[in-house]
């Protein structure tokens, strides 16, 4: 007995969405079970019908599982690819979609691992279990399929690896932006402090506010207003803080 997993390559589907073989082989015997298309069953039927397909249990076996493991190639390339697009672009595209294709990705690779990693542990078993009718050469090709989901298995890590780190780079990098943008605000806020206080105070309405009898109070005061600005824009130039 064995329970295989491919990649879902139907149309309209998501291909970490595995589709599932269940398999009861014995020398003479092949009773297959699945609820959904699988293209590796697909086109071994389609060579035994033009008679160049598997010709024993064990050449089936080699086969299908060669199968179902090259299929999950072209996916993880293509996941790689996107994650290595993500990290050339990562100063240039820090918003909500940014974000988003960083998770899809993730969720991706979780399920996808969460899957090859059962299936590698089956093929070992396959492979050193006394299986009477696999002979060796048979053996080492089941071998050489379990190299290549270990591999697999490594590359999806790797990308896990790497999202994790895009990931702390997107948050410093947003980080880094609302620290400028509270910076900035900070520094307004201490130019019209003092300035907020002066207009308030002479602001009151009552009476022995210096130079409401004057014409000229309100450009003196306004100069008096523009000196302190220029004086701080100088203490903030000279301590580096604009």
């Amino acid at each position: 007995m064995i329970a295989l997993r491919g990649v879902n390559l139907n149309p309209n589907s998501k291909p970490e969405d595995m589709v599932s073989i269940r398999l009861y082989i014995s020398p003479n015997l092949i009773i297959s079970t699945r609820k959904r298309d699988l293209l590796s069953i697909s086109e071994i039927v389609e060579s035994l019908k033009k008679g160049v397909g598997p010709k024993s249990s064990s050449e089936f076996l080699v086969d299908l599982t060669y199968r179902v493991t090259q299929r999950m190639e072209d996916i993880i390339n293509q996941i790689e690819d996107r994650t290595d697009l993500l990290e050339e672009n990562l100063i240039d595209n820090v918003n909500t979609k940014f974000r988003n294709e960083i998770l899809a990705i993730r969720r991706e690779t979780i399920i996808l691992r969460r899957y090859l990693f059962p299936q590698k542990e089956a093929l070992n078993k396959l492979y050193n279990d006394r299986i009477s009718w696999l002979n060796e050469y048979e053996k080492i090709e089941i071998r050489e399929t379990n190299d290549q989901v270990i591999r697999y298995i490594e590359e999806l890590d790797t990308i896990r690896d790497k999202l994790s780190l895009i990931q702390e780079e997107l948050s410093n990098t947003l980080s880094d932006q609302v620290n400028k943008k509270m910076y900035i605000l900070s520094i307004i806020s201490a130019i019209f402090l003092p300035l907020t206080f002066l207009t308030g105070l002479l602001g009151i309405n009552i009476g022995g506010i210096p130079g409401s009898e004057d014409e000229n109070a309100f450009y003196i005061f306004s100069t008096i207003l523009l000196v302190i600005v220029s004086i701080q824009f100088y203490i903030f130039k000279k301590k580096k803080w604009i």
